[in-house]
């Protein structure tokens, strides 16, 4: 598959299909967006019902094509046999689970993203079709987000303040934007148009904006990390490295892991300083973090109790709300059903046999980078973004979910598995 230009003009519209994947995938995590009008109306918005119709309806159409195209769907799983097997393993986790309806009907909503993959790449242009849908969805959120914080503050506004957009909260906008801003800042440094390069540079700006009013940490991080990872591959390996690709890898390596570094020794090492301490505070932080950091020891002890399979998909908070389950030392406040760590939240809900699978797809797919050609500047874009992924997810927890940034993730791990060379070109 060659080089996708991923600005031109050439590109066709997208199936309905794909338009329908899109907004399921909007509505699984920021339907207050959808829901708007019909408040401003004054009659409930019925996200459920619009999620399981659209997510049903999908399923059927998107199963239908990858059934009429099986040599196509046989090669594809040949070719990605521990990503099946991972899928496999989260849907067979209903038999162990306590709420065993509750955790098939989550995996099906999974199996929608996999099998969106699966269509996607039965097309003779799969990267287009996904570069496209990844710039509807940071159009959408970006425009979106702004709407309702300057023209409903009293939606797209926390109690605090802070910017939390279409969202519940400031951190799923904050890192949004920062994917956002990351894809938009690729185009600006790769298009040779003067007037395209002011039209994202202005979406650039807005992204950012939406960041720092976020005032999510994490996503600030995660969007510096990328930065760098662009920057030294499109601007250091060409006029410093001269295309020494060896030079730019370990460069763009040793910058991370000192940025990654200087961020957990900040967090952890000085967190008792009085100084830090004044300085969180000043900037509206708490020093706990939002309090996560205090969550996790009772989390991880929960998960002691089951270590080998877990509670089952999306099964361990639903029955903590219930009080089917204690979380001894969990504090009464922490209601927001989230582990605040993608990794914990695997280890809960599939135990150690899912988090090491997950694991191996993740080291897997890293070392096969070398197959992606590192000269498109589309795929330097989104291995930035995937390391974004691999980041936040230390603190936040979007894995396992029916949203675009799990989906943007698993979509890397297929294009990677089914790359067979250096051409290889987002």
């Amino acid at each position: 598959m060659g080089k996708i230009n991923s600005t031109s003009k050439e590109q066709g519209k997208l199936k309905f299909r794909y338009k329908l994947g899109i907004f399921y995938l909007l509505l699984g995590h920021c339907s207050r967006a959808f829901a708007l009008p019909f408040v401003l109306l004054g009659v409930g918005f019925p996200a459920r019902r619009f999620n399981q119709i659209s997510g049903g309806v999908l399923f059927v159409i998107l199963l239908d094509v990858a059934m009429k195209h099986k040599d196509k769907l046989l090669d594809f799983i040949k070719k990605n046999r521990l990503l099946l097997f991972f899928f496999l393993f989260l849907t067979s986790s209903f038999m162990w689970s306590e709420l065993p309806l509750w955790s098939l009907k989550r995996s099906i909503r999974l199996w929608i993203l996999l099998l969106l993959i699966v269509n996607i790449f039965m097309e003779k242009n799969p990267q287009e079709i996904f570069w496209k849908m990844l710039q509807y969805f940071c159009y959408f959120v970006v425009f979106s987000s702004a709407l309702f914080i300057f023209v409903f503050p009293q939606y797209g506004r926390s109690t605090y303040g802070k910017f939390i957009g279409i969202f519940a909260t400031k951190n799923p906008l904050g890192f949004r934007a920062a994917i956002a801003g990351v894809l938009f800042y690729k185009e600006i440094i790769s298009s040779a148009d003067f007037r395209r390069r002011g039209w994202y540079l202005l979406w650039f700006i807005l992204s950012v904006f939406l960041l720092v009013g976020s005032n999510s940490i994490t996503a600030a991080v995660c969007f510096i990390c990328a930065l760098i990872i662009i920057s030294y591959f499109f601007i250091v390996d060409e006029y410093i490295f001269k295309h020494n690709y060896n030079k730019t890898v370990i460069s763009v390596v040793a910058t991370v892991l000192a940025l990654l570094v200087f961020k957990i020794v900040l967090e952890e090492v000085f967190l008792d300083s009085t100084i830090l301490n004044t300085f969180l505070k000043f900037v509206g932080r708490v020093p706990t973090f939002t309090g996560r950091t205090k969550q996790w020891p009772p989390l991880i002890n929960i998960g002691l109790t089951r270590p080998i399979l877990g509670f089952g998909l999306n099964a361990f908070w639903q029955q903590v709300i219930t009080g089917k389950l204690t979380v001894p030392g969990l504090e009464t406040w922490w209601r927001f059903r989230s582990e605040h760590s993608g990794y914990l939240k695997i280890f809960l809900n599939l135990g150690l046999v899912g988090l090491i699978t997950y694991s191996v797809l993740i080291v897997n797919t890293i070392m096969n980078f070398k197959k992606l050609d590192l000269k498109a500047k589309n795929n330097i874009c989104i291995i930035g973004i995937f390391i974004m992924i691999l980041i936040q997810n230390f603190y936040e927890s979007s894995y396992l979910a029916a949203n675009f940034i799990w989906f943007f993730f698993l979509f890397v791990i297929v294009t990677v598995s089914l790359s067979n060379n250096k051409s290889q070109a987002l």
